[in-house]
């Protein structure tokens, strides 16, 4: 399956871009959280700014249908063992 990368090996807490939706994203791949890491998901629907999504576990996790834009900040907690986190725009 097809990808656009959305963070690229974030180790310490950092804030991604934002990314436009090209009508064509499936969901996002989260790899390499270490323990106690989380990524957060902020996602704009026309305008509005929906409700933060937390994801602290690796994994695959569904998209809304339609979305304007998307981004995501790797939250690592003080003193962490900050691993090189991956999260992926799934492109259907």
């Amino acid at each position: 399956m097809k990808t656009r990368l959305a963070l690229v090996a974030a180790r310490p807490s950092c804030e991604g871009p934002w990314m436009r939706s090209r009508g064509n994203e499936t969901g996002v791949r989260v790899r390499g959280l270490g323990k106690g890491e989380r990524i957060i998901s902020r996602l704009d629907i026309h305008g509005v700014l929906q409700p933060h999504v937390v994801l602290d576990r690796d994994g695959t996790f569904p998209l809304p249908e339609r979305w304007t834009r998307i981004s995501f900040c790797k939250d690592s907690p003080e003193g962490a063992d900050m691993s090189a986190t991956h999260v992926d725009l799934m492109v259907g």
